[in-house]
């Protein structure tokens, strides 16, 4: 339908989607066709069709609304000249039609973030990978977005004219269609901080008690790392597990080395959900600790949690060890692996106090050297509800979406006194793929690391080959 403007009528442009689809994802082909039949002869120059991506952020402050926005897609499809009638007039009643087909891409160009970034090119990769539609509700289901936050798709068509006066390109009309877009997006290696970060805690120990009145039973120190995604395929999340298992282990010092290891009690997980969103773009990883520490005005966090599951550990078994000076072992090959945010340097810094704080307690109070502890290693079986959207982990120029799983043990202490609760807040993340390969950024590690091994072994076995045969050998004649 035309409509009327400054006494001029306009032309409607129509967007006609071919197969839509409630959700796309990467490499998803959507085509279609933009359409418009003007009520009066109409001339123009152009029809510009384009698959836009745009981020929008409301941040509210003490003096103001601070307003970021940021386009970081923009898909043109060419229009044949074919297309157009003679010399750009379309005619009174007439329909003009414009097909057009786009690829959802999971990459972004480098031009999609600009900005600085500091001490870290892996940040921009992040920021240069397609973030998923928010916020989105269906079917009573939220994704546990704020409405201060949005990141949209959407096919826009513009019939363009350009002023023969001034040389101005104007708009004649235009329409847009929304869409829904999650993207793949590949399992990161796990995070490596330092275990006192204030958004992450991944050790921590308790002194437990014999009794209201009594000494000191022992120390009882828990640890985990971050465990395998929760994966989903976006176009079909109902169908997804959306499970994984966290570890913990278990390390009991006693005072007394014939006192036996406590009581553990059930483990209760929640899933904290964290989107950060600032005006500004970030030049470093969002996160509760930077947001202390740097005092950005442009910036906020909007959280939301839910229970998980109660784990009863009953069935758990500790077993005796004889070596106290033995650090757990969810130590070094776990919080010491690079998370792509620091430099090589860092990296092993922060390997380095990992370990340090992994070993086992040498005051007097945790007994000699020689005496015996114990262990237990529990994996943790979480699985995120399916009564809510669960947008994968991703981090953009303006906005970052983070999971943490909060685990609580409880340990109990000697007679009349109430069990320890030992608190840990663990990063995990959930991802999103649409393949049936399931392959994932640790199977191309693997795979990778298996090549690089058997380069090793044939350049080993050649240079022993040539020492064999000696520099002056030739090929045998036949």
């Amino acid at each position: 339908m035309d409509s009327l403007k400054f006494g001029v009528t306009i032309p409607a442009v129509i967007i006609t989607l071919d197969k839509p689809q409630q959700t796309y994802t990467s490499h998803s082909n959507i085509s279609g066709m933009v359409s418009f039949t003007p009520a009066r002869t109409t001339p123009f120059d152009s029809v510009e069709i384009s698959l836009e991506g745009t981020s929008r952020t409301q941040v509210p402050t003490a003096t103001k609304l601070a307003i970021g926005t940021h386009q970081f897609l923009h898909l043109l499809m060419p229009v044949s000249e074919s297309a157009y009638p003679i010399n750009h007039v379309a005619e009174s009643g007439k329909t003009y039609r414009f097909n057009f087909t786009f690829a959802v891409p999971q990459k972004l160009l480098p031009t999609a973030c600009r900005h600085r970034i500091a001490n870290s090119n892996c940040l921009h990769d992040d920021h240069t990978q397609a973030p998923p539609s928010m916020p989105y509700s269906s079917d009573k289901q939220h994704d546990m977005s704020p409405m201060t936050v949005k990141i949209e798709y959407a096919i826009r068509a513009k019939l363009l004219h350009r002023s023969s006066g001034t040389g101005k390109v104007e708009i004649i009309s235009q329409a847009f269609r929304p869409l829904h877009i999650i993207p793949d997006s590949a399992d990161q290696p796990p995070l490596t901080f330092d275990l006192i970060n204030n958004d992450y805690i991944l050790q921590k120990s308790k002194t437990l008690r014999k009794s209201l009145f009594k000494g000191k039973l022992g120390t009882i120190t828990a640890t985990s790392a971050q465990p395998a995604s929760f994966r989903f395929n976006p176009l079909s999340p109902a169908a997804s597990s959306l499970s994984t298992s966290a570890p913990i282990h278990v390390r009991f010092d006693p005072i007394d080395s014939h006192d036996p290891p406590p009581k553990l009690g059930s483990i209760n997980s929640r899933i904290r959900v964290s989107t950060f969103f600032s005006a500004e773009p970030y030049d470093s990883v969002p996160s509760h600790a930077s947001m202390i520490q740097t005092q950005r005005p442009n910036c906020s966090v909007y959280e939301t949690s839910m229970h998980l599951s109660t784990y009863e550990t009953s069935s758990i078994k500790w077993e005796k060890q004889s070596e106290r000076n033995v650090a757990p072992p969810l130590g070094s090959s776990i919080l010491g692996r690079d998370s792509g945010y620091c430099t090589p340097s860092e990296s092993v810094l922060a390997s380095a106090n990992s370990a340090a704080e992994l070993a086992p307690s040498t005051s007097c109070d945790a007994g000699s050297q020689n005496d015996p502890y114990y262990t237990a290693t529990i994996m943790v079986p979480v699985s995120l509800p399916k009564t809510k959207i669960w947008l994968p982990s991703f981090n953009s120029c303006l906005l970052s979406r983070v999971y943490t799983l909060d685990i609580a043990l409880s340990v109990q202490n000697g007679t009349g006194v109430p069990a320890s609760i030992i608190g840990l807040r663990v990063p995990v993340q959930v991802s999103s793929s649409s393949s049936q390969s399931g392959d994932t950024l640790a199977d191309t590690v693997a795979e990778n690391e298996e090549l690089d091994d058997l380069a090793v072994l044939l350049d080993d076995r050649l240079d022993a080959a040539s020492q064999i045969r000696g520099e002056d050998d030739i090929l045998p004649q036949y």
